[in-house]
């Protein structure tokens, strides 16, 4: 029974940016995170143990956007992909997209997004 969860629009505060004046201050950035698994354990038992803990995916992706200092978000959005394929090496697919506002003259955001398959 393969299922998906998760967070859409979290926000984190990570230094980001290609040009130095970008990479004075941190700044907001939003992020959506899908992870697809086998649900059949946490469906039948109802205990989070055999699942997917939301609050520990937003703490990997914030603590990680924190600490991280990428020119890209490509980079941040692969470190997120990365550290959750590691806490999580059972699921099927993990899919990270981040949007940082205000990034292009005339754009509401510029965005990217990453997704890994399979065991990993």
């Amino acid at each position: 029974m393969i299922g998906t969860v998760g967070i859409r629009d979290l926000e984190v505060e990570c230094v980001l940016g290609v040009y130095d004046e970008e990479r004075l201050t941190s700044r907001s950035v939003r992020i959506d995170i899908e992870v697809d698994y086998d649900m059949e354990s946490i469906v039948r038992s109802d205990q989070i143990r055999d699942g997917i803990d939301y609050d520990r995916i937003v703490e990997i992706s914030r603590e990680h956007a924190a600490w991280a200092k990428y020119r890209t978000l490509e980079a941040l959005v692969g470190g997120i992909v990365d550290l959750l394929a590691r806490a999580y090496p059972f699921v099927e697919r993990i899919k990270v997209a981040a949007a940082k506002p205000g990034a292009i003259p005339g754009a509401t955001e510029s965005w990217v997004t990453v997704e890994i398959t399979g065991e990993t």
